[in-house]
């Protein structure tokens, strides 16, 4: 399965250009949180989900970690259960 993952940081921001970009996604999780220093429930739920096998889509890196370093732990944590 392809997950995307779309993320804006203020509700003012406009989803729809990563949208439109995750289009041949299976699923897609999406949020309009600030990276930094907020939970993000949408990524909790969409790590949660991914399976062996799945891919994860997300349109920028910058999308998916706050800082260098939970970008690898999200990375690394994707790689132990075998998600592309």
């Amino acid at each position: 399965m392809r997950v995307g993952y779309a993320r804006v940081s203020t509700i003012e921001q406009n989803l729809e250009p990563q949208l439109e970009a995750l289009k041949g996604c299976d699923r897609i999780y999406k949020e309009k949180k600030s990276g930094k220093g907020v939970k993000r429930p949408e990524l909790d739920n969409c790590l949660a989900d991914l399976r062996t096998g799945d891919t994860l889509t997300i349109t920028r890196i910058d999308r998916l970690g706050r800082s260098t370093v939970d970008l690898v732990n999200i990375i690394q944590q994707l790689k132990i259960q075998g998600v592309g």
